[in-house]
Parts: structure tokens; C-alpha cells; sequence
């Protein structure tokens, strides 16, 4: 799905966030090449879980920038949410 996003020319420079349970230096080496924003081991502990989404959160509302309503096309590309998108970034 990764390499399906980043071919697109319509989503590649869309900041993506790989979120794994697998530890394998392989499958970070697999990734890099896509150029992920993040690379992010998921901790078995759920309290170390919660608090790696918080931290992500905070990152996502502080590094990233939207573009304005203005900017976004009038009809979402093919297989992007419909009826306002779950962002509500389209019209």
C-alpha cells in the first residue's frame, strides 16, 4: 500500500507515518526508501502505547502544515473519503 501512495502523484507528498509491531531492522530498511516521514516500533504496554499516539499527536499539530480549504480540490481523488472527508478538507 506504501509504494501504491507514494506512485501516485496526487498523494506522495503526503506526509506518512509507518506505525509497526515488527522490530526487524529489514523492515525499516524495506521503508526507507519511500521516504516516511516516520518509522514508529508499536510498544506491546499500553500505557507506552498511548503515550507514543500522544507523542505522534503532538508532533502531527505542531510540524504539519494543511493546506487551505481554498486550495484542496473540489472533488477528492479516487479513493479518498466523500461527503467532507473524515478532515473535512474537501468540499
Amino acid at each position: 500500500m506504501l509504494a501504491a501512495v507514494k506512485e501516485d502523484a496526487a498523494l506522495r507528498d503526503i506526509p506518512v507515518v509507518e506505525l509497526t509491531a515488527s522490530i526487524d531492522p529489514a523492515d525499516r530498511a524495506d521503508v526507507k526508501h519511500f521516504d516516511v516521514a516516520a518509522y514508529l516500533t508499536k510498544p506491546v504496554n499500553l500505557e507506552q502505547f498511548l503515550w507514543l499516539v500522544q507523542e505522534l499527536k503532538q508532533l502531527w499539530l505542531s510540524e504539519v502544515i494543511l493546506p487551505h480549504v481554498d486550495e484542496v480540490a473540489e472533488t477528492p481523488p479516487d479513493g479518498a473519503p466523500s461527503s467532507g472527508g473524515s478532515l473535512g478538507l474537501f468540499k
